[in-house]
C-alpha cells in the first residue's frame, strides 16, 4: 500500500507515481466521462474534478493494482454527483445509467486496447510507410500533397495508403486476438 498521509501532498516519489499513472490513463478516464455526459465542456470540468479527487485519494490507491479501474470508479462517482447537481438524475433511470456506465467502461477499455495495438503496429511499418501515415493523419496533408513530397502520382499514394491501412488492420486484429488468448 502506498503510505502517503492523506492530509498532506505526496512526497516527490508519490507525486511522480501519481503523475505517471494519471498521464497513462488520462485518455481512458476522459473518454469514459465523455461517454456518460456527451458534452466536452462538462467532460473537461469533470476530468479536472476527477483528477483532483484522484490526487486527494492517491494515498488510498494500492500501487501494483489497476490504476485505470480505480480511476474509472472515482470518475463514475464524480459523474453521479454531476447528474444530481444538474438535476439530470431524473431524466434517465438509475438502471439505465448503470448500464451506460458498464457499456462506457467496456468501450473505453476496447478503444484503449485498439489504440495500444495500433501504436505497436505503426512501429512495425517501414520508415517510409510511417512517414506517409504521419503526413496524412498528423499533419492532415492531402493525398496530392503527399504525392508531391514523395514524387509519386496521386493514384500511387492512394494505393499505398490503402495497402498500409490493410496492413494496420490485420496487425491490430492479430494483436487483439493474441491479447484475448493471454
Amino acid at each position: 500500500m502506498n503510505h502517503l498521509n492523506p492530509s498532506e501532498p505526496p512526497e516527490s516519489s508519490g507525486t511522480e507515481s501519481f503523475v505517471r499513472l494519471l498521464m497513462a490513463h488520462e485518455r481512458q478516464i476522459y473518454n469514459y466521462i465523455l461517454a456518460l455526459v456527451a458534452n466536452t465542456t462538462d467532460a473537461d470540468d469533470l476530468m479536472q474534478e476527477t483528477a483532483t479527487v484522484l490526487w486527494r485519494k492517491f494515498s488510498q490507491f494500492k500501487l501494483g493494482t489497476c490504476f485505470g479501474a480505480w480511476a474509472i470508479s472515482i470518475a463514475r462517482f464524480e459523474v453521479l454527483k454531476y447528474r444530481e447537481g444538474r438535476g439530470s438524475a431524473g431524466r434517465i433511470s438509475d438502471a439505465v445509467f448503470t448500464s451506460m456506465t458498464q457499456v462506457a467502461a467496456e468501450t473505453v477499455q476496447t478503444s484503449d486496447e485498439r489504440y495500444e495495438a495500433l501504436s505497436a503496429c505503426l512501429d512495425r511499418l517501414s520508415k517510409r510507410d510511417r512517414e506517409m501515415i504521419r503526413l496524412r493523419y498528423e499533419t492532415h496533408r492531402s493525398t496530392s500533397q503527399i504525392a508531391q513530397q514523395f514524387q509519386r502520382t496521386v493514384s500511387a499514394v492512394y494505393k499505398s495508403l490503402t495497402r498500409i491501412h490493410g496492413q494496420l488492420l490485420e496487425c491490430i486484429d492479430r494483436n487483439l486476438r493474441w491479447r484475448e488468448r493471454s
